[in-house]
């Protein structure tokens, strides 16, 4: 996910708001996740409708898990869903130097979505539990090497939930995710796995 910017918020006209499901939050901020900073609330609105276009592509959106979520839904509607989230004060427009019009998370926001990429990659994380200590190689889409805007911070919030959750039958997929770490989560993930190993 991507860290929040310094730049100067502008006034738009918003549409909305209007209820919106975990689903729909969900879906709306892996979208995000992806977009604030690099797209406008155009290119948001279509992906989360399904759209197949170049800009669209080019953000990397089709594979998104959130990608196709309002299909079907007509585009105005779809924006008062973006819109909401602005009400909200999750969102915020802000001008880039180009002067171009972005979406990009408020500090309320970031911490939403933080929560949602830490679920998710908790999620990654339980599922190579069994296939590494079955002998696969790691696979986590999160991993600097895969991934290299992580915020690191997020990654951290992640250690801590499994901290909260593994037991020793996580330990060969904990140490395989320790060996492919920076330092800073490498330290914390061997904390880990010490005290798991301390409890035999």
């Amino acid at each position: 996910m991507q860290q929040g910017r310094k730049r100067r918020d502008i006034r738009v006209e918003l549409t909305g708001p209007v209820a919106l499901s975990e689903a729909d939050r969900r879906a709306m901020f892996a979208v995000l996740d992806q977009a604030v900073y690099e797209a406008g609330r155009t290119a948001v609105m279509m992906a989360l409708r399904g759209s197949r276009a170049e800009k669209v592509k080019r953000l990397g959106l089709i594979d998104n898990e959130g990608h196709g979520h309002f299909a079907g839904m007509s585009e105005d509607d779809v924006q008062a869903r973006i819109d909401t989230l602005i009400h909200e004060g999750l969102l915020r427009i802000e001008r880039t130097r180009e002067g171009l019009p972005l979406p990009g998370y408020t500090d309320a926001g970031l911490e939403v979505a933080k929560g949602f990429v830490v679920e998710r990659w908790l999620a990654e994380v339980r599922g190579q539990v069994a296939l590494v200590a079955a002998g696969r190689a790691l696979t986590l889409s999160f991993l600097m090497a895969a991934n290299p805007q992580r915020n690191h911070d997020t990654v951290l919030l992640l250690v801590d939930r499994v901290e909260r959750e593994a037991d020793a039958t996580w330990l060969p997929m904990l140490r395989a995710w320790c060996a492919a770490e920076t330092k800073r989560v490498r330290d914390r993930l061997r904390s880990v796995i010490e005290r798991l190993e301390a409890r035999g």
